[in-house]
């Protein structure tokens, strides 16, 4: 069969070096949507973290612990008071619908949804992945008293790390960021359990 003929050795190459090609540009790409997404999503730590400094300058309270919000927003559901020790820390001070989310979106800092909704914020670049306030203790922390937290769930315990690599010390139980237990409120952990979440000090 002369009319047949099969692929050269050069051909062949050409066309194993177009297909790396290919590769290599959508790899690129994909790399390149994965660390937009991680930068949009600082973005919204960010914005958690300044609302909070925001209600801090403007009201000189901790938004949650405010044991002023009830006189401030009265009108229809009054606003929830904290006990102004500093921390949000109790259970209506973390409450999304009564505690530092509420008294963020009534100080209109906060958008994402209407005040007195008991819903976390939730990220718009990670789908399942939710922010709300809380507080660590202060041997956690290795502080004098204990830290105002952005407590985030729903992050894999690689996603995590690598967060945490980019944006802190890449360990889990030191720097601003850190892996805290969902089963056991105070303590830090390594990013490798489910009940793990993560920890982004803003005090």
């Amino acid at each position: 069969m002369k009319g047949n003929k099969g692929f050269t050795l050069v051909e062949m190459a050409i066309v194993l070096v177009i297909i790396g090609v290919i590769l290599g540009a959508v790899i690129k790409g994909q790399d390149l949507i994965a660390g937009a997404k991680e930068k949009k999503f600082k973005s919204e730590i960010d914005q958690l973290a300044t609302a909070y400094y925001t209600y801090f300058d403007k009201y000189s309270r901790v938004p949650g612990d405010d044991n002023t919000a009830a006189a401030r927003w009265s009108t229809g559901t009054a606003a929830t008071n904290g006990n102004n020790d500093g921390q949000i820390a109790t259970a209506t001070e973390v409450a999304n619908d009564t505690g530092a989310l509420d008294h963020l979106r009534r100080a209109g800092l906060l958008t994402d949804v209407v005040s007195n909704t008991d819903q976390p914020f939730n990220s718009t670049t990670m789908p399942g992945v939710n922010i709300r306030f809380g507080s660590g203790t202060a041997a956690a922390w290795a502080s004098s008293s204990a830290v105002n937290l952005l407590i985030i769930t729903g992050m894999s315990a690689e996603d995590m790390l690598l967060f945490d690599t980019k944006y802190d010390d890449g360990v889990a139980t030191t720097g601003k960021i850190r892996g805290v237990s969902a089963a056991t409120a105070g303590t830090v952990q390594a990013y490798t359990t489910a009940n793990c979440l993560l920890a982004y000090s803003v005090r």
